[in-house]
């Protein structure tokens, strides 16, 4: 994450020349299947849908050339008997007094 630091952008500036929005919905979708490697750049990127900006485009670049080289990677169901999946959620964190 230090290169997302050093990237300079001007304010206001936009300069997205493809779509997006559907680039976005696509790597969303992969998140929420099989992999959860990429979640933390996918939300970066999801939160600037309404106006990108230039550092947006060398981030999906990058993520790009991520999921091209890591292609075998992510999460892989497979039906077994000893398959066990745990959830644990805090439904009431509001209540928590720290």
């Amino acid at each position: 994450m230090q290169e997302l630091k050093d990237l300079k952008v001007m304010p206001g500036e936009r300069i997205i020349q493809y779509p997006y929005q559907q680039i976005v919905g696509k790597l969303l979708y992969l998140v929420n299947t099989t992999r959860l490697d990429i979640a933390f750049v996918v939300g970066y990127l999801a939160c600037a849908q309404i106006n990108p900006q230039q550092i947006y485009n060398k981030i999906i670049g990058h993520l790009l050339s991520y999921l091209t080289c890591h292609q075998k990677y992510g999460l892989v169901h497979r039906k077994s008997s000893m398959s066990k999946i745990e959830l644990y959620a805090d439904t009431d964190f509001a209540a928590d007094k720290k």
